[in-house]
């Protein structure tokens, strides 16, 4: 049976979006743990005024500023490469990541971050030593939360990209459906390929993620 060209491009579209999305995992983590620990540990005022300010870059539509994204990044000449969809996605997802972590950074008692830097550890060490690995759960549901976003957003991914190497497996999956020569088990196969690495991801790590969504909230 004679492949379509979309449907030929499910490989790259697969590769794209795994990298896609552990690139806006890392940022997530690299970016927003200092962040969400900031928020959650320094009572000043300049510091929640940024916390308000980037849950409402959060709220703003998607449909709203991905015009001007498009022409700030045509302009760098950035357009049609898997770091541009990264920046696109990360600026939706690193306001939740650090609403998120911040919930359960603050639900850790201070005493054991004072107790580690009395022991001779310093902020950064007790961060690191003391609060991660009690923020485990958090981490997690921030993790596949963020991963799910990318692996399932279309709007940028077809917007900011045009040739195989940086679509995603989304805007492959539309193309295929979209074909005038209609092959249903070709889309029911990119449907199946889509699906599988998110929900793999997400089965691996359920435990985690529903400690991390229960215990920030509940003390």
């Amino acid at each position: 049976m004679e492949i379509t060209t979309a449907a030929g491009d499910i490989a790259p579209g697969l590769r794209n979006s795994l990298i896609i999305g552990i690139g806006v995992v890392l940022l997530n983590m690299i970016l927003g743990i200092p962040a969400a620990y900031a928020f959650a540990r320094f009572r000043y005022r300049v510091i929640f005024f940024f916390f308000l300010f980037l849950l409402f870059c959060r709220m703003v539509p998607a449909v709203a500023i991905s015009i001007p994204f498009y022409l700030i990044m045509k302009e760098l000449y950035l357009l049609d490469t898997v770091f541009v969809v990264i920046l696109a996605h990360l600026s939706f997802t690193l306001p939740f990541t650090v609403w998120i972590l911040r919930a359960y950074f603050i639900t850790i008692p201070k005493d054991m971050e004072e107790s580690a830097r009395i022991d001779g550890c310093t902020r950064i060490g007790s961060l690191i030593r003391v609060v991660l690995p009690l923020s485990l759960p958090g981490l997690a549901s921030a993790i596949i939360l963020s991963f799910m976003f990318s692996w399932n957003e279309f709007l940028f991914a077809l917007i900011l990209t045009s040739t195989s190497a940086s679509k995603t497996m989304p805007v492959i999956a539309a193309l295929i459906a979209s074909d005038l020569m209609i092959k249903y088990g070709v889309i029911n196969a990119t449907g199946v390929i889509t699906v599988i690495p998110a929900v793999v991801f997400t089965l691996a790590f359920a435990k985690c993620l529903r400690r991390g969504l229960t215990m920030g909230a509940i003390k």
